[in-house]
């Protein structure tokens, strides 16, 4: 059997990012006089902002012959694609590593996991290709 390794990126909703960098950009209006003289606010700013990018860059999905692998930041998380039973699509601002309200909704072993990867139908048929059983 040929070796499947596809990964796919997280989905960015254009108005979230603008929503968490709301606080930033409101820093940088009121403070602009000070931003060169207070380190503080640079310091704040610099790790505020990789920190989201941090996200974003470490959320990714993967999928092989056997199993979904979710990179997150802080975790990772290892599915048997035979224990998936469905798959639906949901909205949601329930609180995951991505930044996006419209995610999939992954049953397996009586759980179920959030994630949002960029291209929904694309990884939902190459999950389907492993186990044709998984329900919508």
């Amino acid at each position: 059997m040929e070796s499947l390794h596809k990964k796919y990126k997280s989905k960015i909703d254009i108005w979230i990012i603008l929503l968490l960098l709301t606080p930033i950009l409101t820093l940088l209006k009121t403070t602009a006089p000070y931003i060169t003289s207070n380190i503080y606010i640079n310091i704040f700013m610099f790790f505020y902002v990789s920190f989201l990018y941090l996200i974003y860059k470490k959320t990714t999905y993967e999928i092989t012959n056997t199993h979904l692998k979710i990179y997150e930041i802080f975790s990772y998380t290892e599915i048997s694609i035979p224990t998936i039973t469905k798959i639906s699509k949901v909205t949601s601002i329930y609180a995951s590593s991505s930044f996006s309200i419209s995610k999939l909704k992954i049953h397996y072993s009586g759980q179920y996991i959030l994630i949002s990867p960029e291209n929904k139908l694309l990884f939902t048929n190459e999950l389907r290709k492993i186990n044709p059983a998984i329900k919508s």
